[in-house]
């Protein structure tokens, strides 16, 4: 048997038969702009920078302010800007083959240690206007800065970037590393509330599903859908705490290492509620489709005992039907009306006998 591939388009699989090295954005967000934002704080003060192209970053990048010791924050949107984003390998000295992996958006995910600077690639999702919304997000943790890169305008790190202009909690006292781990945590967190509004899909499913009422199987094939990107991404975290916490790892933020428990009991509770959540949405599906068929089994039923009715009707219609010359009852003005209440009484009889053996 030969698979027609000739649907396939063209320019998708050109952009995964390039040489290492080679830089194409793989991913839906092809129109998103090249923007970004910067914050650079410590525990006294904090400033915040804003740039749409490269010029204006690398004006920020050369200021005195800069060049301090100070924890910087840079966030990059839109990965869909190639030159912009070799420029970036440029200024941060980014190794080609970690740019790629950063264009090149899929559904892995995966942690590397660079000397002393720690590479992520993960899942970042959202509910936006009541859809969940799944992007890639790269992060990179240097020395004293973290880089994030992403698809698309819209995240999940608004709590954080109020710690930081506001000063609260201790992430204006603490080192980049620690930035790292928040942003790790905020993604967990996320991903409890993606869980959370799936779950109220599951929980509406399930109403209509015990009232009976019909249901598009897409809904259904679509939360399952979800369900795997979820857990995808959540073992992708999982991975990334248990590399972390290697001994022999180029992680030095040992006093991170209760957070870090702390983000792996997370990280188990929301695997445990995904896997009941999983198991509830198979248990809808095949309740569902139990209903379908008690439905149809009722419909055959139905037309099994009306067909079970007509055939001695059917018979006694034939016989009485039949062309003889001399046949009792033929000649007799009442006779229609002793054939019809005969064929009443049998009808009603049968009727009777099912019911009786509980056939409906």
């Amino acid at each position: 048997m030969k698979l027609n591939l000739k649907g396939i388009n063209e320019n998708k699989k050109s952009k995964y038969s390039q040489p290492p090295g080679t830089l194409n954005y793989t991913g839906e967000f092809t129109k998103e702009p090249f923007n970004g934002e910067i914050y650079l704080y410590d525990d006294e003060n904090v400033q915040t920078y804003k740039f749409t192209n490269i010029q204006s970053l690398q004006d920020i990048i050369e200021t005195p302010n800069f060049q301090t010791g100070k924890v910087k924050w840079i966030n990059i949107i839109g990965l869909n800007h190639i030159p912009e984003i070799e420029a970036l390998g440029n200024l941060f000295n980014i190794p080609k083959l970690k740019l790629e992996d950063i264009v090149h958006v899929s559904n892995h995910s995966k942690v590397e240690f660079i000397d002393e600077q720690i590479f992520s690639m993960m899942k970042m999702m959202y509910i936006d206007h009541n859809e969940i919304v799944s992007e890639s997000l790269s992060i990179l943790k240097m020395a004293n800065a973290v880089i994030t890169f992403q698809e698309t305008t819209g995240d999940i790190f608004d709590v954080l970037r109020t710690r930081i202009i506001n000063d609260e909690g201790i992430v204006r006292k603490r080192n980049a590393d620690y930035l790292f781990y928040l942003l790790i945590d905020l993604l967990v967190d996320n991903y409890l509330k993606v869980l959370s509004g799936i779950n109220y899909k599951i929980d509406y499913i399930e109403n209509i599903i015990i009232d009976n009422t019909d249901i598009n199987m897409n809904e259904i094939y679509n939360i399952k859908k979800e369900m795997l990107y979820l857990k995808t991404a959540v073992f992708s975290i999982r991975n990334l705490k248990e590399i972390l916490q290697m001994s022999d790892s180029n992680w030095r933020a040992a006093d991170l290492i209760p957070y870090l428990k702390d983000l792996d009991d997370h990280i188990s509770q929301l695997i445990e509620e995904i896997n009941s959540s999983r198991e509830i949405v198979n248990n809808l599906f095949e309740t569902h489709m139990l209903n379908v068929n008690n439905d149809m089994n009722k419909v055959i039923t139905t037309l099994t005992i009306f067909s079970a009715i007509f055939i001695p009707l059917s018979f006694l219609a034939g016989v009485f039907g039949m062309n003889f010359r001399n046949f009792p009852g033929l000649n007799s003005p009442n006779g229609i009306y002793f054939f019809i209440a005969a064929c009443i009484v049998l009808a009603v009889a049968m009727l009777t006998i099912f019911k009786v053996k509980k056939w409906f």
